[in-house]
């Protein structure tokens, strides 16, 4: 029997990365300290999900607390860029546009599955990497304004598949890589299904 540590642990680093994002947050600019939150924060969503998936302790808290986590770190940044004023307008509207449709795919999963969740595709990964990076260009270079177009492009697209796998989705599920994997994963829950129907009934008769 797994000790409550072990049940826990990518929870508990999930946890870690709030109480990061929330220090992170009161920084008045991107500085040292910032940089050094930042980066312990956003090392930690590298490692939460893996271990989750070796020890085979993935749960929807746990999601929930991944997502909540990457929420805080990420308002904790745009917060901090915003005060420095280093984007154009533009740019805001555009992102937060983006980011507008990862809730409407939340809402979708709650109306449709009862469960409020986040996808996290591999278009979402990559928009995180992509964040991440952002700071450091801010810090140490002159090009982090043009990069956030690429950013925007790619809020835009991760944002458009999040609603596309909540609504083609048969099945709650965050950890959907692309919405290509849609109709593999529909066919294996429909066959799952299908079997424990056969094995009920079978247990009936």
């Amino acid at each position: 029997m797994k000790s409550f540590f072990s049940r826990n642990i990518a929870n508990i680093i999930s946890s870690i990365r709030i109480i990061l994002a929330i220090c992170a947050f009161f920084c008045a600019s991107i500085d040292a300290i910032f940089l050094a939150l930042f980066t312990i924060a956003q090392t930690t969503d590298l490692i939460d999900g893996t271990i989750a998936r070796k020890l085979k302790i993935q749960s929807m808290l746990g999601a929930n607390l991944d997502a909540a986590g990457d929420f805080l770190i990420c308002f904790a940044l745009w917060k901090v860029v915003f005060f420095s004023r280093l984007l154009f307008v533009w740019q805001w509207i555009w992102y937060l546009s983006a980011m507008a449709m990862h809730c409407v795919a939340a809402l979708i999963a709650k109306l449709k599955f009862r469960k409020f969740y986040f996808v996290h595709s591999l278009s979402d990964k990559l928009l995180g990497a992509s964040q991440f990076v952002l700071p450091y260009l801010f810090f140490f270079t002159q090009i982090g304004v043009h990069f956030m177009t690429f950013i925007c492009s790619l809020a835009t697209v991760a944002g458009v598949e999040a609603v596309l796998i909540v609504c083609l989705s048969r099945s709650a599920d965050p950890d959907v890589l692309s919405v290509f994997q849609i109709r593999k994963i529909n066919v294996k829950a429909e066959t799952e299904q299908n079997d424990a129907k056969e094995e009920t009934e079978t247990c009936n008769t």
